[in-house]
């Protein structure tokens, strides 16, 4: 079914209202409404309540189908208390949310066999304890159906609803910003289990990693048995992860990790001159480094 059309309805409401001659307070006072609720439906921001159609209605000299400027069966079985979900889900923006919430609660809801489309028609118009408990009941909830929803949930929900499934990596890197962070760097630790991840396949996870667990992560990655580090961390698989890592856990990299002087170069802006010139001169097999870094601009050079 399509959905309503507020700017219409609103214009619809404001022409009869005036040729009706009355005020947008006249029509308040009516309807027991404000005024401004009123202006809000006219300018099409937001609708009236389903309790109040008949009566609006009525004033208007407007039938509800009219009025809505589509077929109204849905609005008399909801007042006859038969509306199945699918008319509940097209007259959800007209029910105030208390309602709404009694509504999902009833036997319709409750059955397996539930249309998940209805779910992102609804959502908008549900609390998230509400939308939650709908999704708790639902099977194999498909990858795009779950995008649409998670902006609808808390971070402790989302995470409820997701633990201990598997999801595509497009999947996880629309959901991370809805995810708590040490949610995320959990299921980011279970795939170091996988000897063929590489770390830059999560470059879009980043920002949404804070560094303790990005930190732990790669340290983790680095003391892994039964995986090559070396490779896994190999500098092209994590320069884009430099910006987001603490200064310590990039020291420990560069003393553990067979960097070239080309990649040392591009690590150097992350480091302090102090801890640079200490990893520098560790270095055996290397005989001439030099990095030029900080504002003004200052060269290193060390000599074996």
């Amino acid at each position: 079914m399509s959905e309503f059309n507020m700017r219409k309805i609103g214009q619809q409401i404001a022409a009869k209202r005036k040729e009706k001659n009355l005020t947008q307070s006249n029509l308040a006072d009516q309807l027991l409404v404000s005024y401004q609720a009123v202006s809000n439906w006219e300018r099409g921001n937001s609708l009236p309540d389903i309790e109040k159609l008949p009566q609006l209605a009525a004033i208007l000299d407007l039938s509800i189908d009219e009025l809505l400027g589509k077929p109204a069966a849905a609005v008399q079985h909801y007042q006859a208390g038969t509306a199945q979900p699918e008319e509940i889900a097209e007259l959800a923006p007209l029910i105030k949310p208390q309602e709404l919430s009694a509504l999902i609660q009833e036997e319709p809801f409750q059955e397996t066999s539930l249309d998940l489309d209805l779910l992102p028609r609804l959502a908008p118009h549900l609390t998230s304890a509400d939308l939650q408990h709908l999704l708790n009941g639902a099977e194999n909830i498909p990858e795009e159906l779950l995008e649409e929803l998670l902006p609808f949930l808390k971070k402790p929900q989302v995470e409820e609803l997701l633990k201990g499934k598997h999801y595509s990596m497009a999947f996880w890197e629309e959901a991370a910003p809805f995810l708590p962070p040490n949610f995320l760097a959990g299921e980011i630790k279970g795939w170091l289990e996988n000897p063929d991840f590489r770390f830059s396949e999560i470059e879009e996870l980043l920002p949404f990693l804070p560094a303790p667990y990005l930190d732990e992560l790669l340290l983790t990655a680095l003391e892994q048995p039964n995986v090559a580090a070396a490779e896994r961390l190999a500098y092209d698989e994590i320069e884009e992860l430099l910006p987001f890592l603490t200064e310590a856990t990039i020291c420990r990299l560069v003393q553990a990790l067979p960097f070239s002087t080309d990649e040392l170069e591009e690590i150097a802006p992350f480091l302090s001159s102090k801890n640079l010139i200490v990893l520098l001169k560790k270095d055996t097999k290397k005989t001439r480094f030099f990095f030029t870094f900080g504002k003004p601009p200052f060269i290193i050079s060390l000599t074996k």
